[in-house]
Order: C-alpha cells, then sequence, then structure tokens
C-alpha cells in the first residue's frame, strides 16, 4: 500500500527545476514562495500548504489548473498502481483522506 499525496512535490524533486511550468507560481517574490533556477529564468514557486498553517517550505505546490500538471499526475499514478497492490489518495494534511 503506497499513500499518495497528489498536491505537492518535495522541493528537490526533478519536476521543480526540469518542469517548473507544473507549479502554483508569482510573478515576483511573495510570502510563501521561493526562487527557483529553471535553467532560462528564476520563477518564484508555491510552498505546498493547508489553508490553516503556515506553509510547508519543503515541499512545491503543483498547479491543478495546467493541463500538463494534470496529464503527468495520471501518468504517475497509473505507473505507480502498476507497481502496488493499492493506492490511497491523500490530502497534504496528513490527519485527512
Amino acid at each position: 500500500m503506497l499513500d499518495f499525496v497528489p498536491n505537492h512535490v518535495g522541493v528537490d524533486h526533478p519536476w521543480v527545476r526540469q518542469r517548473s511550468e507544473l507549479f502554483v507560481q508569482s510573478p515576483a517574490a511573495a510570502p510563501g514562495a521561493f526562487a527557483q533556477e529553471t535553467g532560462k529564468e528564476v520563477r518564484w514557486l508555491a510552498h505546498g500548504k493547508d489553508p490553516y498553517f503556515a506553509p510547508w517550505t519543503d515541499t512545491a505546490q503543483l498547479d491543478y489548473r495546467c493541463a500538463a500538471t494534470r496529464a503527468a499526475m495520471t501518468q504517475l499514478l497509473q505507473s505507480i498502481a502498476r507497481r502496488c497492490d493499492g493506492v490511497r489518495v491523500r490530502h497534504g494534511d496528513a490527519g485527512t483522506e
């Protein structure tokens, strides 16, 4: 059984640098965002968070408004499902499902 938390990834995930368009971002520095060098430019990506707590500074928030994010995460979930007996999809808050 694998817990799948689809709303964010760690800031060290390869997508943060290689596919920064998949993340919630700001055009400039903003609270809860961090600067990420993409090789071409610096982008301000949002940290993952829950509405009741400060941002998790070790995460980057995926942007599901973007079709490419939805496609990438669907592909990832299908890949995981082929390897696991079960997958439990969880919210970012470890106390909820």
